[in-house]
């Protein structure tokens, strides 16, 4: 059987774990991550979906590459910047964001090389939102030939 590589553009949909409009165990949150089938999690209302790109454009991906390592003092560092910097650069949308006051609004906003804006960064390590979406997209592209990953 042939390895299917996922094509530049594709993305795919996210709901995450942390989202209010989700009340469902933590199994549950796991096999929905495994399929990305919705009607797995108990929705209350409409959640926030996160749009992300399945595959980093080079560019992209270099820039986070050179924020995971530094040398200090002659010896290779780990940085877990770059943990942020993946996030940022995998987001292409939010649909149905938070119903939030105007500032706090999570509104996707491109910067000058495609990634998300600072300022959405800002809000979405504050809220605790962008940790949870590094943690998604290792646990989704940790299954590099799944068929089941919807096309968006």
């Amino acid at each position: 059987m042939a390895l299917k590589l996922p094509s530049r553009n594709e993305t795919y949909k996210v709901v995450l774990r942390l989202d209010s409009a989700i009340g469902c165990e933590p199994d549950q949150y796991d096999r929905y991550l495994e399929t990305l089938d919705e009607s797995l999690l108990e929705l209350k209302e409409e959640p926030t979906r996160f749009v992300l790109r399945k595959v980093l454009p080079y560019r992209l991906a270099s820039g986070v590459q050179d924020k995971q390592f530094a040398f200090k003092k002659g010896e290779m560092e780990v940085r877990s910047s770059f943990m942020l910097e993946e996030v940022r650069c995998s987001i292409v949308g939010i649909e149905n964001p938070p119903h939030l006051p105007p500032e706090e609004r999570l509104e996707f906003k491109a910067d000058g090389d495609g990634g998300a804006s600072e300022d959405l960064m800002a809000a979405l390590g504050a809220s605790g939102l962008a940790m949870d979406l590094y943690r998604t997209r290792q646990a989704i592209n940790a299954k590099p030939n799944q068929e089941a990953v919807k096309k968006k």
